[in-house]
């Protein structure tokens, strides 16, 4: 690990790491952009569908429709009924309209005024005109797999085109007319061919893309920026601790040695050693072979709440720092075996009892074989906690709200529906979305959009349990986990709580102002049985819930509808 700090040309991996996480970031945002263009094209494509498919119907449970003939309705030579054509009394001629020519003289009206393109289309067509496209034709072909619709948006000439075309099926109005081609009732005639411009709905997503895409490229610039400066910082202190803890090592081994090789100028070594230990910024201490204290730096003895040295010595002074961890003990005296100790991080007792974070190591002292004693250092690590402690809050918390962010969010969510599934209980996410923020943002200046979102994640916050968590996913989007969820109606309360205090009035640098909130809720395992189901839906209800008019909240499964329809395919 040191050397990937030590060697800058390891730097590199972090900065990738970063990199391929706002890349994929930003490609699941861009993604899910392009999706919900998606799902808008299909959806005003298959609207289109069922009102024409709602009139055909119409059309054929009558028998179809008497029109006045002229030159744009002349008689439809592919109708082959009795009384195609009649007269009136009164000399007028009128036809017979059936689904399709009603379809194909629609057509015409539509785009004229809608610019929406309409074709009927079968691989058995009686008119060449509804011979099906290279796209027409594979769709039908997968309506006879068993599909019932298909939708795509395709590249027209430099134009993004949508395209969708939904399945005819033979309903029993339409065996008049189809009887003799062969069709029999349930049948796949053809489909109705929907095409519109797309170009609308994509530049209505430019802005978020734009937006996307700054947030991005901030996050990642910020985050370099930080790593690097992390990175720089903890170089310089793992050098400099190499350096002090080989320079340490060094001077407590040849001291060692000294001891082992002249036992009898030992009062004179330890003189010399007592300087040079007493002046060092670690703590040391000597232990004899039967566990008491020989000897104890000024270090030391601040470090573990000594007032002198005598109160030590001749002591065990492992039975003081361990405190009665015994696991411990059997760690420090492991010397008495003739075995080194080292450990990164561990806890010593000082003597009113409390504990604090150190490094240490213990060198046995040997002669002829026999342990002699041992030569122990060790330094208080509550800074370098502190930094490692540092450095996982802003990991794992939003640096502006304070909230937990999106990773630590998804760890608690996990957590959460572990713990739930072992005990048969609900979980429910919720996502909320703040409505206005933005023009807040633009009117009153950044300032006030953060001093914004601080506020209203404390609201958030203040509105749940301590056993739930609030976090911010990013931007003006939040996100709830409620624990041991007894029903809808409990998860209902709290996201109104949340409505309600959001709403509120903000003091802002620079003025007052108001927002509000949509909110997506999906409940486990009722919606979804793994983590990322369960986001998606909560994150589909609150698009929802922001469609139905902002400052609402929906469950996951209100805005389904259900309805059913039947086609008729025609010539």
């Amino acid at each position: 690990m040191d050397r990937l700090v030590v060697d800058r040309r390891f730097w590199i991996v972090p900065l990738l790491f970063w990199t391929a996480v706002v890349a994929v970031s930003y490609g699941l945002n861009i993604r899910s952009l392009d999706r919900h263009i998606s799902e808008l094209t299909t959806n005003q494509g298959r609207f289109i569908f069922k009102m024409i498919e709602a009139m055909r119907i119409w059309n054929a449970r009558h028998g179809g429709v008497y029109v006045f003939t002229d030159d744009d309705t002349p008689p439809n030579p592919y109708l082959d009924v009795p009384d195609r054509d009649i007269v009136t009394s009164q000399g007028q001629h009128l036809t017979l309209v059936n689904p399709a020519y009603m379809t194909r003289q629609l057509s015409r009206t539509v785009l004229a005024e809608a610019q929406v393109g309409l074709r009927l289309t079968s691989l058995n067509p009686l008119n060449p005109k509804n011979k099906p496209d290279a796209w027409e034709e594979g769709a039908l072909r997968e309506f006879e797999a068993g599909r019932y619709e298909k939708a795509e948006t395709l590249d027209d000439e430099g134009r993004r085109t949508a395209r969708y075309i939904g399945a005819l099926t033979t309903r029993r109005d339409c065996l008049r007319c189809h009887e003799k081609q062969g069709y029999r009732l349930g049948d796949v005639r053809g489909g109705i061919s929907v095409s519109f411009s797309a170009e609308p709905y994509i530049k209505a997503s430019t802005p978020q893309r734009i937006n996307t895409t700054a947030i991005h490229v901030a996050a990642w610039l910020l985050l370099v920026t930080m790593t690097l400066y992390a990175l720089r910082q903890i170089r310089s202190r793992v050098l400099s601790l190499k350096r002090a803890e080989e320079e340490q090592h060094l001077l407590v081994v040849e001291r060692t040695r000294e001891l082992q090789r002249e036992v009898w100028e030992r009062n004179q070594a330890e003189l010399r050693l007592r300087r040079l230990v007493d002046a060092s910024g670690e703590g040391i201490y000597g232990i004899a072979a039967d566990g008491s204290c020989t000897f104890c730096n000024p270090t030391a003895c601040r470090l573990l709440g000594l007032q002198d040295v005598t109160a030590i010595l001749g002591r065990d002074i492992h039975l003081l720092v361990s405190g009665g961890n015994e696991d411990l003990r059997a760690r420090l005296d492991s010397y008495r075996e003739g075995m080194a100790a080292h450990a990164e991080s561990d806890a010593f007792r000082r003597a009113d009892g409390s504990s604090f974070p150190v490094e240490y190591r213990i060198a046995p002292i040997l002669a002829e074989g026999r342990v002699m004693g041992a030569v122990a250092t060790f330094q208080d690590i509550t800074v370098r906690k502190r930094t490692q402690a540092q450095v996982w809050m802003k990991a794992n918390y939003d640096h502006l709200t304070g909230l937990p962010n999106r990773s630590l969010f998804h760890d608690r969510l996990e957590r959460a529906v572990l713990h739930e599934a072992r005990r048969q209980g609900q979980v429910a996410a919720l996502f909320i979305d703040l409505d206005g923020f933005k023009a807040v943002n633009d009117r009153l200046g950044h300032e006030a959009g953060d001093a914004l979102l601080k506020e209203a994640a404390h609201r958030i916050d203040g509105c749940i349990r301590e056993s739930d968590t609030a976090a911010r996913m990013g931007g003006d989007e939040f996100t709830v986990v409620l624990t041991e969820v007894a029903d809808r109606q409990g998860v209902r309360h709290v996201a109104e709580k949340i409505l309600a205090s959001v709403a509120m009035p903000y003091r802002l640098p620079g003025g007052d102002a108001r927002v509000s909130c949509s909110i997506g809720i999906a409940l486990y395992p009722q919606d979804a049985e793994t983590v990322t189901a369960l986001l998606h839906r909560a994150d589909k209800a609150m698009y929802l819930a922001k469609r139905s008019g902002k400052n609402a909240i929906m469950f996951h499964g209100d805005d389904a509808t259900g309805g059913d329809g039947a086609a008729a395919e025609d010539a």
